[in-house]
């Protein structure tokens, strides 16, 4: 069996194409790839709203300019692209890349401690974490875990395996 992408230095095959599009090993992964769920963490969910308000913000701003100058007699024309470029002028531009700045400095704070991060936002969601809940390796899963003992200030509570309750 031949994948897409496989190289032959040398010799003499036959093949017979099996499957293609999606029914291949790199389809099969590209559709899982295509699954895959976006969290949003805090970050990103306050620059979204972040981005938002500044929108709304900024679009009032530019009725308000087309507003005075129609008022004031200007041509139609030149008012239009005095508020356009308001519009295009206030965007800010550094925002995305000052953010990614930041997150790498965290990034490289962490790698100091020895823990690996490979998306930035996730430093600014571990950031924000009060519980993490890790294996005896000390290895953080996916939803593989069940929490059996609970430890806090006020004393220790666990997960009755026959009734799936919790005790104190």
């Amino acid at each position: 069996m031949a994948y897409a992408s496989t190289f032959v230095t040398s010799g003499r095959a036959r093949g017979v194409v099996v499957a293609i599009g999606d029914g291949t090993e790199i389809g099969r992964i590209s559709g899982m790839l295509a699954n895959v769920v976006q969290l949003a963490t805090p970050l990103t969910r306050k620059i979204a709203h972040f981005s938002r308000v500044l929108v709304v913000g900024i679009l009032v701003l530019a009725a308000v300019a087309f507003a005075v100058g129609h008022y004031r007699g200007e041509a139609l024309a030149d008012v239009f692209m005095a508020s356009v470029a308001l519009a295009v002028g206030a965007i800010p531009e550094g925002l995305p890349a000052a953010v990614t700045v930041i997150l790498a400095i965290g990034v490289a704070r962490m790698a100091r401690r020895n823990a690996l991060i490979r998306h930035l936002p996730a430093v600014e969601t571990l950031g924000s974490t009060t519980v993490i809940c890790s294996d005896k390796t000390g290895t953080l899963t996916q939803n593989q875990m069940t929490v059996q003992t609970v430890a806090t200030a006020g004393g220790t509570s666990g997960r009755s395996r026959r009734a799936g309750t919790w005790s104190r």
